[in-house]
């Protein structure tokens, strides 16, 4: 759980990294956690969504 959202975080920029916070929610539901398991996965597929997306490009564009 603890680097389930650092991850998230970092999906926005780097969307491999979401992927890797869905494998971690999917392992927080088998270990009996589902409400903070699920809000993980809905949260690492947004992540993904927006870092496949160009959310990086956008915000460094920004800057």
């Amino acid at each position: 759980m603890a680097w389930g959202w650092p991850l998230v975080i970092l999906g926005l920029f780097i969307p491999l990294t979401a992927i890797a916070s869905f494998v971690l929610g999917i392992l927080t539901i088998q270990r009996k956690r589902n409400g903070a398991g699920v809000t993980l996965l809905v949260f690492a597929c947004i992540a993904f969504y927006l870092g496949m997306t160009g959310f990086s490009e956008g915000f460094f564009g920004a800057l």
